[in-house]
């Protein structure tokens, strides 16, 4: 048997879990190698922090929301 399961935003979701704080955050994934954003949450997604870009790229437009 094999299975495929699609989850929207699951590591941004999965970090909520374990953190609450972070609800209604703009909140990114990043691998661990090279810095390109994997996940975003709905709200990054919203500000135009797109997968599969590289956080040093990203980071100047996201500060300002922070």
């Amino acid at each position: 048997m094999l299975a495929h399961i699609d989850v929207n935003s699951a590591y941004a979701s999965w970090e909520r879990v374990f953190n609450p704080k972070l609800e209604g955050r703009s909140l990114v994934a990043l691998s661990n190698n090279d810095g390109m954003v994997v996940a975003s949450s709905a709200e990054a997604k919203a500000l135009g922090l797109d997968l599969g870009r590289p956080w040093f790229e990203l980071r100047p437009h996201a500060e300002r929301y922070w």
